[in-house]
C-alpha cells in the first residue's frame, strides 16, 4: 500500500481510537471531581482562555451570580453568559463583536463543564475567537466593532473568497471565521434548548450535531463526534457540574428554566447572524 494511501486510512483510524480512549476516561474519572473548584480537567484540558497574569497581580473581581452559593468558585455561569449574548444584539440590529466574543468565552468554559467530547471543539473554537480578537485589536479594529460593519469592510476590500481557491498570501477573513462560529453557536443553542426540554445529554448532542454541523464535517469526523458524545455525563450528574441548583425536583425545574433561557437568548443571536450572511451571500464560504 502506497504511503499516502496508508496516512489516508490511519489519519482517520487514529482519531477514532483517540476518541474512543477519551470516552472511556467517562468510566473512571467522575465528572463532579474534574471540574470541583472550577478547576479543569488535566486529561483533556486544551489551554487557558486568558492570557496569563503578571506574577504579583490579582485576577480581575468577577459579579456575582446568583448560584454562586451553590457552586463557589465555578468558572462557568449562566449569569455572565446570558448578559453577553444579550449586549450583543445593538438596539439598531448591530451584532457587537465584544459582547459575542465575550459570549463565546463563557460558551468555552460551560464546554469545558461538559467533559472530553467537546476538547477537539473548544480547541477548534478557541484558534476562531483568536482570529477575531486579533482583527478587534489590529490596525482595522474600527471596522470590527460590529458584524455588519466587518463584513461591508471585507467585501468592500476583496477580504471575503465568496468562491474557492483564497488568492495566495490572503489574510484570515473575519466573516469566514465568524461564520464557523455561527454554525457551532447553532449545535449548542439546540444542545441547551435540548437539555432545558428534559432531554438526555448525549441523544440532545447528537441531534444537535448533526443539524448543525455534521453537514459539514467529512464521514470520519461525523463518526468520531459520535463515539465522543458517549463521554457526556448522565443529565442528573451534568446539571449539578454545570451549576444550575439541586439536583432535587424543584432545582431541576429551575435548571431547566435557566437552560431555556439561555437557549432563547442564543437563538435572538444566531439569527440575527443568520439574516447577515444571508443578506450578503455567505452561507456557504468556503
Amino acid at each position: 500500500m502506497a504511503p499516502q494511501r496508508l496516512a489516508r486510512y490511519l489519519l482517520p483510524v487514529g482519531a477514532f481510537l483517540a476518541l474512543l480512549y477519551l470516552c472511556s476516561l467517562r468510566l473512571h474519572v467522575p465528572l463532579l471531581a474534574c471540574v470541583q473548584g472550577g478547576a479543569p480537567c488535566p486529561w483533556w484540558w486544551w489551554g487557558e482562555d486568558v492570557p496569563p497574569r503578571q506574577p504579583g497581580t490579582q485576577p480581575p473581581p468577577e459579579p456575582p451570580e446568583p448560584t454562586a452559593a451553590l457552586c463557589k468558585g465555578q468558572r462557568f455561569q449562566m449569569g455572565r453568559l446570558l448578559r453577553a449574548f444579550q449586549a450583543t444584539l445593538g438596539p439598531h440590529g448591530e451584532i457587537l463583536l465584544d459582547p459575542y466574543l465575550a459570549g463565546w468565552a463563557e460558551l468555552g468554559r460551560f464546554m469545558e463543564s461538559l467533559g472530553p467530547a467537546f476538547g477537539l471543539v473548544l480547541h477548534e473554537t478557541r484558534a476562531k475567537l483568536a482570529v477575531l480578537q486579533e482583527l478587534r485589536d489590529g490596525p482595522s479594529a474600527p471596522h470590527y466593532t460590529t458584524a455588519q460593519a466587518m463584513a461591508a469592510h471585507e467585501l468592500a476590500r476583496g477580504l471575503v473568497v465568496l468562491t474557492p481557491p483564497a488568492p495566495p498570501g490572503n489574510p484570515p477573513s473575519g466573516c469566514r471565521t465568524l461564520l464557523r462560529l455561527h454554525r457551532a453557536l447553532l449545535w449548542l443553542q439546540l444542545f441547551v434548548g435540548g437539555l432545558g426540554e428534559g432531554g438526555d445529554p448525549a441523544r440532545v448532542c447528537a441531534r444537535a450535531y448533526h443539524r448543525a454541523l455534521a453537514p459539514h464535517h467529512p464521514w470520519w469526523v461525523r463518526q468520531a463526534a459520535a463515539v465522543a458524545f458517549l463521554a457526556l455525563p448522565p443529565r442528573r450528574e451534568l446539571l449539578a457540574a454545570l451549576c444550575l441548583g439541586d439536583p432535587g425536583a424543584r432545582g431541576a425545574t429551575q435548571a431547566q428554566a435557566e437552560l431555556r433561557r439561555a437557549a432563547a437568548t442564543i437563538a435572538r443571536v444566531y439569527n440575527r447572524t443568520q439574516d447577515l450572511f444571508t443578506t450578503h451571500g455567505m452561507l456557504g464560504l468556503p
